[in-house]
Formats: structure tokens, sequence, C-alpha cells
């Protein structure tokens, strides 16, 4: 899964709109519709019912608060991490700008903990 997919969901749930998240996003009539597909497959159930007027399916309408949530965890965690990268100094004996190992393992464990946090709620919204 890729975290384009989901910013394009959202988007379109949105807006409704694809010219506008064209603009949005930067991106092409035809990524935004490759996009919606490749989620649409992930999750292995239709999120969009009319492609025209981009209406919401119940199993999109159960996703789209979820993806809402999951971006803003996202762009905090980016935002939470920027200003570490940009530390003068960490300790003594450390190069500047450089994590140290134990940032590391944190954000690779937040990382996974986010995978499988996406995957369990893909896995809630599909259709009984």
């Amino acid at each position: 899964m890729r975290i384009e997919w989901l910013r394009t969901f959202l988007a379109l749930a949105e807006t409704g709109d694809s010219g506008a998240v064209e603009h949005e996003l930067d991106r092409s009539e035809s990524r935004i519709q490759t996009n919606i597909t490749l989620l649409e497959d992930y999750c292995q159930v239709p999120l969009f019912g009319d492609r025209n007027e981009w209406v919401l399916t119940p199993a999109g309408t159960v996703l789209l608060p979820k993806v809402r949530t999951t971006l803003t965890d996202i762009d905090e965690f980016e935002r939470i991490g920027k200003p570490r990268r940009r530390l003068r100094l960490v300790s003594k004996r450390r190069r500047a700008g450089r994590w140290d190992d134990a940032d590391i393992a944190t954000v690779k464990r937040d990382l996974r903990r986010f995978v499988r946090q996406v995957d369990s709620i893909l896995a809630q919204s599909t259709p009984i």
C-alpha cells in the first residue's frame, strides 16, 4: 500500500471532483484512476460506485474516516520527525545531523505499527 493511494482516495471522497484532485495533488487523471484502482485491488472491494461522480460505496464510507485519521497521523509523524533531522548536535560523540540508534529503532517500530494499523483498518472495511 502506498500513502499516495490514500491521499488520492481522501481527496476524491472529499471533493468528488477529479479535476480538483488533479490540481491539488498535481497528478494526471490517469494517475488518479490508477491509484484508486490499485487501492481497490489492495482492499479487494470497490470504494467508489460511480467513477464519473466519485460516489463512495458503503465500504468506501467505512474506510473514509479511518484514512483521514491515518493520514493525519502520518502528517504528524512527518512533522515531528523533520526537526529531529535538523539537530546540529545530538551528543559529543555523534556527528551533527545524524539520528542516533534509538531514534532509528523508534522510527522503524512506529512504521511497522502503522502498516499493521492500516492493514487492520482495511481488513475491517471488507464486506461480509
